[in-house]
Order: C-alpha cells, then structure tokens, then sequence
C-alpha cells in the first residue's frame, strides 16, 4: 500500500471533517471612488492639569540680635552729574519795516535781555504814517522797561512815549495847516513793586507810582496806591489805599488858569469760604476833595472754578469809575476841540472841555468754559446805571468843525460781550468777538454793535494767512445816523527763515469810505509791503 493512503486512511479513522460554504455576494457601485487626503490637524498633546492643593506662603521671621564684625570700608560713590538740554538761543533784537500806497510808512525796533533770573529789560519803538487826501496821519511810541527780582520784592518800572497826529482840512482854506492838526504827546513813568514771598508779619504787599504828562504840562496826573493786607484769627484782610491827583495848564505859556483835582480812594476787603464759592466783599470809599464830597459803593463778587481748569464763573456788583481827562478824550474821538493842550489853534470862539468823573455801578456775570481740548468760550453781561455819561457832539468854531464832550447826567446801560475760538485743526483756527451796549437814552457818535472775525490759516509754520472781517454798527449824530461800517482784510506772513520774515497786509479791502464821524472820512484801501529780521 501506497503510504500516503495509508496515513489519510489513519486521520479520517480520528475525527470527521467539515468544509465551509461560502456564497455568493453582488457588488453594485453607485458613485466612482474618489481618493482624498484629509487636511492635518495637529493635535494638542499637552496635557492639562487642575490642582486644587494651595501652598501656605505664610512666613516667620524671628529678629537675631547680634553685631557682625567686619573690618570692610566701602567707599563713598561720587555725585551723578545731571545735565540739561540746551536751551535754544534767543534772538534779543528785531526790526520790522514796512512801505505801502497813500505814502504808508511802517517800522518796529523790538529789543530784549537775554535770560536772566535777576534782572530783564527791553524797548519797543512803533512808528507809522500815512497820507491820504487832505487826511495826514502818524502814531509812534516808545517803550522802555526793566525788572529786577531780589529776595523780598519783584519791582517793575517802565517809561512810555506815545504821540499821534491828526490832520484833516474839512472847514476853509484860509488858515495855515497847523491849525488844521491835532497833535497829542504823551509821556508816563511808572514804578511798581510787590511782594514775592509770603511774609505774614508785613503790611505792604505792593504799592505803585506814576507820574505823566500830556502836550507839555497842558495836563499831569500823579497816583500813589498802595496794597496792604493782614491776617486775623485765620482770615485775611486787604485795603487798597490810592492818592490821584489831575493837573491842567500848568504850563508857563497857557492863558488858562491852572487847575488841580484830588481823588483819594479806600478800598477795603476780604474773601469767605461757602460752600465750595468764594465770597469777595469790599467797599469803594472816594473822597473828592475839590468837590467836598465823600462817595460810597459797596462790592461783591461770588465766583467758583466749577471744573478745574474747564468752567470758572463769576457774578456780583461792581463799581467802576473813570476820570475824564483830555488823554482819555482824545483816545476815544481825536477830533476834539483842544484848546489849552499847548499847539497852534484858532482861538475865535474857543472854550474848555468838561473834565468829570464817571461812575459805573452794574451787576455783571462772566463765565469761561474750555468747551473741549481745542475750543474755548468767554461771555459777559451787565446791567447798571452810569452817572456822566460821555459823548461827542459836533461844535464849529466859523473856520472849522470840531467835537466837544458833553454829559448825560444819568444813563441805564445793559452790556453784552463774547469771544470764542475755536481751533478747528492744524491749519485753520477761528476766532470772533462781539461787543453789544444798550442804553435807555439816544447816545451820540457810539456804535451798539460791533463784531470781529478772523480765521488764521497755518501751512505748516512756514506760511501764515489772516483773513480778518469787521462790523461796526450805525452811529447817531446831530446831523443824522452815521452808517455802518464793513472792513474786510489779508495779512500774509512768510517765514524764510528764523531770522528773515516777509509780510504783506491789505486793509479795508472793499475801498470804504464813509463817514468814521461826521465830516470825517475814513481811509479807503491801503496795502503795505515789508519785512522783519532777527538777531
């Protein structure tokens, strides 16, 4: 026998066998198979734990009290030397000088110390003229000044010139031009002293000096005051003590006899703390001597910075007074009659002008308020009664026409004023003010309303423009209203450098030329061309 049958026929004589049956599965493919890759995604595989344990981080300290011996010497560091930026040197002196049409004339001399923390000084010199038609006229000025800082008092002195001349032929032709200009000179010295420390045990606090003349002795005034203030029981005390004395022709050629008026003023006060307000209360006592008459206006002023540095108002009752002196008139109207003020005059008919005191006695409110970072508001009214009120009325003397102060024994007033400015970017800025009176009587020759408005524009430092615009309001008179008045004008600045700066300006821009009092025209367009330099 074959022996593989033989070892088959050995397994199947063991067990029996089975084999598996395995059928038939159909297979229906729906969509073709479409191999992706799936996108990486990298897994975090750090591990995060939560441990709720907390460690005790409280420590003891017990103090050792022992001396540890060294014989170590450490040597003393040397002072650090700390030095500061370099300051930009200044340019003490500057001269500005300026041509135009109707024979405009224009200079400027600035002169200042260099930095000092003792003592400073400086003059400043303006000059200008013009011509136009039969109007000629010229202001120039001269100011002088020091200060000196010493350890108790900071004293200040100044000495000022100023003189304006003004001709305009509207009467005949008869007379030599003299006759025809008004020329006013003005000199003052002043001196004035304060404390800068704060010396409980003195009385004085700062005083104050002058001395001036007007047109060569034809009127002087001297002032005197002094601040003094004293603190008792916590609470402080001021009273303000002032000497004035007017002087009129006092000069050796005047055939006018000479006159002196004395004023002497007390002015008590002090300040109370309520509720967060600070409660000023004073009282004006004036004793006029010439007159034999002691006057008495009491004072108060409540005032609070609401937000610091943002809204500050102010609100009371306040005495104002005012001495009408031929400097004063002059300002206001240089077409006065000036009899007695030492130049050539045509004295047919002549006559004094009234020299008086006027009093302002108002309740007023102010506020400021910083609107946002690049915008600010100031505003004021108020409302009271003015005793000898000054205005101008027309007076001709046969050869020609001047003007004469007159009073209005009693005039109501209501006030109103505004400024804003607002900083609109880094270029353009606007800035406005506003000025608006009421008055419960007909006043001659004074405007109710008058408004300014400019807008800068800065190109990047380098050149500056300045479109200004203003409006004065109609104005009454005698021989009818006098009509309002629109000025438009342009200044333009080049700076070249920081030593050379060239400038233009263009005034009055619409060529108006009406009446700035009766029978007195106004200039029409003028233009001036010039430059400034530094050194």
């Amino acid at each position: 026998m074959n022996l593989n049958k033989t070892i088959l026929i050995i397994i199947l004589s063991f067990s029996t066998l089975y084999a598996q049956d395995i059928g038939v599965t159909k297979v229906e493919i729906l969509q073709e198979f479409k191999p992706e890759i799936p996108d990486v995604n990298r897994l975090n595989e750090n591990a995060v734990f939560a441990d709720t344990l907390k460690q005790d981080r409280v420590l003891t300290y017990n103090a050792i009290n022992t001396v540890f011996s060294t014989n170590f010497k450490t040597k003393p560091l040397v002072a650090a030397e700390v030095k500061m930026d370099k300051i930009d040197e200044l340019l003490s002196t500057k001269v500005y000088f300026g041509l135009g049409n109707l024979w405009l004339k224009k200079a400027n001399f600035v002169l200042n110390s260099k930095r000092s923390n003792s003592f400073s000084y400086g003059l400043i010199s303006n000059h200008f003229s013009n011509k136009y038609s039969a109007n000629k006229n010229s202001d120039n000025n001269i100011k002088i000044f020091a200060k000196k800082i010493s350890k108790n008092f900071v004293i200040m002195s100044s000495l000022n010139y100023d003189r304006k001349t003004n001709l305009y032929k509207n009467g005949d032709k008869l007379l030599n031009e003299d006759f025809y200009r008004n020329r006013f000179a003005y000199s003052k010295l002043s001196i004035d002293a304060f404390r800068n420390n704060n010396n409980n045990k003195s009385l004085l606090s700062s005083f104050n000096f002058l001395i001036s003349d007007f047109n060569e002795m034809s009127e002087n005034q001297i002032h005197f005051s002094a601040l003094l203030n004293k603190r008792i029981k916590n609470q402080f005390y001021n009273l303000d003590i002032s000497f004035d004395n007017y002087l009129n022709y006092n000069n050796s050629n005047s055939r006018f006899q000479s006159l002196d008026y004395k004023i002497v003023s007390f002015l008590p006060s002090t300040v109370f703390k309520i509720k967060g307000f600070n409660l000023y209360l004073s009282a004006d006592l004036d004793l006029l001597l010439n007159d034999k008459r002691i006057e008495l206006y009491p004072e108060f002023k409540l005032c609070k910075e609401l937000v610091e540095n943002v809204l500050y108002i102010d609100a009371g009752l306040r005495h104002i007074k005012k001495r009408n002196t031929y400097k004063s008139l002059t300002e206001q109207n240089p077409f006065v009659h000036s009899f007695g003020t030492n130049q050539s005059i045509f004295m047919q008919n002549y006559f004094l002008q009234e020299l008086k005191n006027s009093d302002t006695y108002e309740v007023y409110f102010f506020l400021k308020n910083k609107l946002s970072s690049n915008e600010s508001l100031q505003f004021e009214s108020s409302y009271g009664n003015i005793s000898e009120f000054s205005q101008f009325t027309l007076f001709d003397n046969r050869h020609y026409e001047r003007f004469k102060v007159d009073y209005l024994r009693s005039v109501s007033q209501l006030y109103f004023s505004a400024s804003y400015e607002y900083l609109i970017n880094r270029i353009l800025t606007l800035k406005s003010n506003l000025n608006y009176s009421s008055w419960n009587k007909d006043i001659l020759n004074k405007p109710k309303l008058q408004f300014d408005l400019s807008i800068p524009v800065n190109l990047r430092s380098k050149i500056m423009i300045i479109p200004a615009f203003s409006y004065l309001g109609k104005r009454m008179s005698i021989r009818g209203d006098l009509p309002s008045q629109f000025h438009a004008n342009l200044g333009i600045n080049y700076l070249y450098s920081r030593q050379l700066t060239g400038y233009l300006e263009l005034n009055n821009i619409t060529n108006s030329k009406k009446d700035i009092f009766f029978g007195y025209q106004e200039v029409g367009f003028n233009g001036v061309f010039g430059v400034s330099f530094s050194f």
